[in-house]
């Protein structure tokens, strides 16, 4: 038995990032005071769920007071649209029949019978037929729409997309062909209104059953290219139903975001996304919502660990490699890709730790699209001290980061840093060095019971030090204190042995040194210094020089 699972690529950011493509399409937004309501006891699950409804797909009807400003982006709405069928019955009639006509525009019982061909006799037709007054097809998709909703010239131009993103992804990447296109054209219809938003689901009933479909609203077509990304996130969505449900909704987002760069790498549309994480690190990896503005821009900018997992452990066949081993998990929105990697033989704890040292720099390919991570404080002298703030605490692997922006005198080029965190916080902290764009030293905590100390030594070689601060469990935020210090930089003596590594109390190693991870197929990365492109220097936020 199929249930209708929806996507929601909708991300509320606002960014200035230099793209190859023309303006953005916008929407409006509530900046996250649904939730706050919610959350007084103002109003009910249903209200918020109806509330969040009208601000994707009814913007003109959403009361003045839970509209904050109009935001630049695009959206999917998948997730938004699994809420509204879980809840449907919880709706008043009139309400029911406002979110059919909107959301649910397909007529779901036109379903054909039909059998099961190879995809070598090429589908003719959707599994509903014609459903809007226009239609374009294509070897894979039937786009429709009605008279007036978007020029044909427009409608060719998804179609084209669409059968690109699919030669793409699921004939060149290796991702599964969405279940029933052996037999039926995929239909993506263009609805009128609706925002800047795209979702995909799934047919509930006759033959259709369990085939995805795309839903794209015609105010995303106005402007810019932004509809090509589109097209390539709602089909990861449409094939990630293949694999079944067993992944946590924010890994759907995630992935389908992280694959945008693959499928039209110049025009960068994902980097607004990732300021859904980088603003916001402290948020648990796995946060998920459909009413909470800032853990629903979350979930996409966790595309941050897709990127990782490409780069720096299997590429893009190990990510596709997770979630085949999630199909054969049992569970609903169980499992997270912690526990996919540690199936598949990878050290999660080790790649985890490395993953969180690389986001001080965003050491990514593109890296100038990667907005910078949200500095928690800034230490510019030493002694000083410092405590975790009540409205940012870590939660289950999210992050802190302290940075050192320090100018030591000649000899004290050590710093001392010594952590004392909330017990029970299972704390991974370290001490990293970097250049402008590299990731070149790292020094872990020795954590006993919840405290410890470490060094990192020659400070004067790099142009930040940060101190990182993650707690592995827990569903809140774990509180701590930290005090630093700068040493006299002891050399040490020459012994005449191969290896070295900026040591310390911690037990350092140089980012191209013995890191742990090549046990689990790790790749470090080069400390060759990166050259940007002029065009890549303009970012969602200034970088720091």
């Amino acid at each position: 038995m199929f249930r209708i699972v929806t996507l929601v690529a909708a991300i509320g950011l606002t960014f200035t990032v230099s793209t190859t493509a023309s303006a953005a399409p916008s929407y409006l937004h509530d900046g996250g005071q649904i939730s706050d309501a919610l959350a007084s006891g103002e109003i009910n699950d249903t209200e918020a769920i109806w509330l969040s409804y009208l601000m994707h797909f009814e913007p003109e009807a959403l009361p003045l007071e839970y509209i904050e400003s109009e935001v630049d982006g695009w959206r999917c709405s998948t997730g938004l649209v699994l809420a509204l069928q879980e809840e449907m019955e919880n709706f008043s009639p009139e309400r029911q029949a406002r979110i059919r006509e909107k959301v649910f525009p397909l007529d779901h019982a036109a379903a054909l019978e039909a059998d099961d061909p190879p995809r070598s006799s090429l589908a003719t037709t959707t599994c509903v037929g014609q459903q809007g007054d226009n239609k374009l097809d294509g070897e894979y998709f039937s786009v429709q729409w009605n008279d007036g909703v978007v020029s044909e010239s427009k409608a060719e131009d998804f179609l084209e997309v669409l059968e690109y993103s699919y030669e793409r992804e699921i004939d060149e990447l290796g991702w599964q062909r969405p279940d029933k296109m052996n037999q039926y054209l995929m239909l993506a219809y263009i609805q009128s209104g609706g925002g800047s938003g795209a979702y995909t689901t799934i047919f509930t009933s006759g033959s259709c059953s369990g085939m995805p479909y795309i839903v794209a609203y015609a105010s995303g077509f106005s402007s810019g290219n932004w509809y090509r990304s589109m097209a390539a996130h709602e089909l990861n969505h449409a094939s990630q139903f293949s694999y079944d449900y067993a992944f946590e909704f924010w890994w759907w987002e995630a992935t389908a975001t992280y694959i945008e760069e693959d499928i039209y790498p110049a025009d960068n549309w994902w980097s607004a996304y990732i300021g859904g994480y980088s603003d916001n690190p402290w948020l648990a990896m796995n946060v998920s919502s459909q009413s909470n503005y800032t853990e629903f821009n979350h979930m996409y900018g966790m595309a941050v660990l897709g990127f990782y997992i490409d780069k720096y452990v299997g590429g893009h066949d190990l990510v596709i490699d997770m979630w085949e081993w999630a199909e054969n998990r049992s569970g609903y929105y169980s499992y997270g890709p912690d526990d996919a990697l540690d199936s598949l033989g990878y050290d999660w704890d080790t790649l985890y730790d490395d993953f969180v040292t690389r986001n001080t720099v965003m050491q990514y390919d593109d890296q100038a699209y990667f907005p910078d991570v949200d500095v928690e404080d800034t230490v510019r002298s030493v002694p000083d001290s410092g405590s975790s703030s009540s409205s940012t605490e870590p939660e289950y692997y999210g992050q802190n980061y302290i940075e050192f922006d320090l100018d030591p005198d000649s000899d004290q080029t050590t710093l001392e840093v010594t952590f004392d965190g909330q017990s029970g916080g299972n704390w991974t902290v370290q001490l990293v060095g970097t250049s402008l764009y590299t990731v070149e030293e790292v020094v872990p905590f020795s954590i006993n019971e919840a405290s410890g100390t470490a060094q990192i030594t020659n400070i004067d070689m790099y142009n930040r030090v940060w101190l990182v601060v993650s707690p592995r469990t827990g569903s809140s935020g774990f509180s701590y204190s930290w005090s630093a210090d700068l040493l006299e930089t002891v050399e040490p003596q020459d012994t005449g042995s191969a290896g070295g590594g900026g040591g310390g109390l911690g037990g350092g190693k140089g980012i191209a040194g013995d890191c742990g991870c090549a046990a689990v197929g790790f790749a470090p990365a080069s400390v060759a210094f990166l050259t940007l492109p002029l065009f890549g220097l303009l970012a969602s936020r200034r970088r720091r020089v």
